[in-house]
């Protein structure tokens, strides 16, 4: 689209458009919680591979309660609210993982969203032990 000529006024139906007085600011969203860019530098190795192996572990005792979520489903053992629920809280602890490596440039977050992860799976395992 062509700019208009100075001193013209553009209309769209019957408002007028101010042309821009300020060149366009484009601020990056995700700045705030350090999701890596292109030029950005590869994280650094000892982190990566604590968060690695700390997802790891959570990802193999998720499955054991996946597993007895699984159970339950084909069982229809338990309260009805318990497999939602079970679902949602562990729908919340992998946004949390996913977060912890989207932020891997700053230590804090990834390692408080791992926490976080880890808290919400240690939630579930309780629920799973007491309801089932």
């Amino acid at each position: 689209m062509a700019e208009p000529e100075p001193g013209t006024t553009r209309t769209l139906g019957a408002l007028p458009i101010e042309p821009r007085t300020e060149p366009r600011m484009t601020p990056m969203p995700t700045g705030s919680i350090g999701i890596p860019g292109e030029h950005d530098p590869a994280p650094q190795h000892g982190r990566m591979l604590l968060l690695s192996a700390w997802t790891a572990v959570l990802v193999l005792i998720g499955l054991v309660a996946a597993a007895r979520i699984f159970a339950a489903i084909l069982l229809n053992s338990g309260p009805n609210w318990l497999v939602p629920t079970s679902i949602a809280i562990g729908s919340f602890g992998v946004v949390a993982a996913v977060v912890a490596f989207a932020s891997i440039h700053r230590a804090i977050w990834a390692y408080s969203a791992l926490g976080v992860s880890t808290a919400a799976l240690a939630a579930n395992l309780a629920l799973l032990l007491n309801y089932l």
